[in-house]
């Protein structure tokens, strides 16, 4: 029976400037990070509450999952659900120093693999949501223009966020902006 997750079983992370670093046991070493954005540039007063986030590995001693071309989970080895809920304890943690901030996470277009994150990341926040519910909800949209398809976002905030229906709206009106600026 695979392991399940209570997310309190993260591991330990450090942050420096909005940068959290991780170790798993098996030694891969990860960041995740939050940047400034200008996603709304129709909302110049949002741009200032939304950041863009990114994880990745800065190390891999051991290959836990992959994906394959059909966006299959496929195991390697057993699959760390720590890291997953790490990635999550860091955006509950980053939510939590600043409740006003949202999150945008974007799975582009750039190596054919953006569906197989877009459902990774869809999985993971189910799981999460089901083991530690929060005053955390998340919203996704497509980002397609006129006649290129870039990939999949969505956006993270916190349920009391002051300016959550503002920021829910503009990141729902992102593709249509792109479509409308020719994109």
């Amino acid at each position: 029976m695979p392991e399940e997750s209570n997310l309190l079983n993260h591991y330990s992370f450090v942050e420096v400037n909005l940068s959290y670093n991780f170790v798993t046991d098996s030694g891969d070493q990860y960041s995740a990070f939050f940047v400034g954005t200008n996603y709304f540039e129709d909302c110049l007063d949002l741009n200032e509450h939304v950041v863009s986030f990114g994880f990745s590995p800065n190390e891999r001693r051991s290959e836990a999952f992959f994906l394959d071309s059909n966006c299959n989970l496929k195991r390697r080895a057993k699959i760390d659900f720590r890291v997953r809920d790490t990635i999550f304890a860091i955006m509950e943690e980053f939510l939590t120093k600043f409740p006003t901030k949202s999150i945008v996470s974007i799975c582009a277009n750039n190596d054919a693999r953006e569906l197989c994150r877009r459902k990774l990341f869809k999985d993971w926040y189910k799981k999460a949501s089901e083991h530690k519910p929060t005053l955390i909800e998340k919203y996704d949209i497509d980002l397609q223009g006129a006649d290129t398809f870039y990939g999949y976002a969505s956006l993270i905030l916190r349920n009391d966020n002051p300016r959550h229906d503002k920021l829910r709206d503009a990141f729902q009106n992102l593709n249509s902006d792109l479509i409308s600026k020719g994109y």
